[in-house]
């Protein structure tokens, strides 16, 4: 799970409660105000991605055979990442990443640099997505509405929206 103020926490097999795995300041917003730590992937190939929604950083974290925690690495994304929320992998190199400013976008990894494609941009504050046969499906919170960031209401019904996988 991940924590916005700089961590990211596990739950240990057969333990009750949660446990920090790595708190790094990567992981903190680097202003008062912000958020950090938000979406959360593991690539199936020994690594978690963090991304942080303030900073629009993205992060590679190696995981050891015994499942702590290793490397840090920052991943370049051109172009940047606007309020990065909800990440899923597609698989080792591909991430799929919901942005609040409206987004869905495909990150594709190579080394320490990616490439962002907007799949979608006429999203309403999406905040977290699932991959089914194809498809991705995107929630959309509408958080700037809630933080006062979008003037007026809620555009009512929230929504899950569809979106084909190219």
């Amino acid at each position: 799970m991940s924590d916005s103020f700089g961590k990211v926490w596990r739950l240990p097999r057969g333990a009750a409660a949660l446990e920090p795995w790595l708190a790094d300041a990567r992981l903190a917003p680097s202003q008062p105000s912000g958020f950090g730590a938000n979406g959360i992937a593991l690539d199936g190939a020994g690594h978690l991605y963090v991304s942080t929604n303030s900073d629009g950083r993205l992060l590679r974290i190696a995981v050891g055979a015994d499942g702590a925690a290793g490397a840090v690495e920052e991943i370049a994304v051109t172009p940047a990442l606007a309020a990065p929320d909800g990440l899923r992998a597609l698989d080792a190199r591909t991430l799929l990443v919901a942005e609040h400013g409206g987004r869905l976008t495909k990150i594709v990894v190579d080394g320490t640099s990616a490439r962002a494609e907007a799949l979608a941009s006429d999203l309403k504050g999406p905040t977290s997505l699932a991959v089914v046969d194809g498809q991705a499906w995107v929630t959309e919170g509408q958080l700037g509405v809630l933080f006062g960031l979008v003037q007026g209401g809620p555009s009512l019904p929230f929504t899950l929206r569809r979106i084909a996988l190219r």
